[in-house]
Parts: C-alpha cells; sequence; structure tokens
C-alpha cells in the first residue's frame, strides 16, 4: 500500500515527464531536490518587534545549536507574541516567549 506522498510523487513524476523536454527530466528532478534541501534549513523565527542586533546574535547561535551549524533563521514579526521568540524548522517546535512563560507560571500557580 503506498501512503499518500507517494501518490502524489508518482502524478507529479508523470507530469514532469510528459511536459519536459526529452532529457531534462533528471535535471529538474536534480534542482528540486536541492530546493527541497535548503527549505529543509530553514527556521522559522517567530517575535514581536524585528529583533536588536544583540538578541539576532543570540537567537542565530540558538538556531545553530538546536538546528545544525547550516540552518538559516528566516524572521517573522508577529505582534500577538508578548515578548521572546519561538522556533520552528526540521519539525521541531521550541516556544522561548513570554506567553509560554505567563502560561506555565498560570499553570504551577493552579496546582
Amino acid at each position: 500500500m503506498s501512503t499518500k506522498e507517494e501518490q502524489l510523487a508518482e502524478r507529479i513524476y508523470g507530469q514532469l515527464k510528459e511536459s519536459l523536454p526529452e532529457g531534462s527530466l533528471g535535471r529538474v528532478i536534480s534542482l528540486l531536490f536541492r530546493k527541497a534541501e535548503k527549505e529543509k534549513k530553514k527556521v522559522v523565527v517567530s517575535l514581536a518587534a524585528p529583533p536588536s542586533p544583540d538578541l539576532e546574535r543570540a537567537i542565530d547561535t540558538k538556531v545553530k545549536e538546536l538546528f545544525g551549524g547550516d540552518a538559516a533563521p528566516i524572521y517573522k514579526i508577529k505582534p500577538d507574541i508578548l515578548g521572546g521568540f519561538i522556533l520552528e524548522g526540521q519539525g521541531q517546535y521550541y516556544n522561548y516567549s513570554l506567553d509560554k512563560r505567563i502560561d506555565n507560571l498560570l499553570k504551577n500557580e493552579r496546582v
């Protein structure tokens, strides 16, 4: 039994094979693979406001520590975050936001 991803890959492969000039399918697949590899290395950093140079250096260090030296941070501004930052990439999620700290404090207070 094949997965949905495998079925989709088969369908895309067939469409590419039909629409591309003879001999170019391998090159296109190679280019797509390289693009996918670059995407895997991206780490989205969500913050309330643009980071100061010091915070940016600290975040870059944390990104490299958690995701590897070739990880590339991409900054997204999300005003609903009270402070701190959230890291998402490579199937991982790290929440260093003030919101999370407040939630943890409230959970501990209720116990």
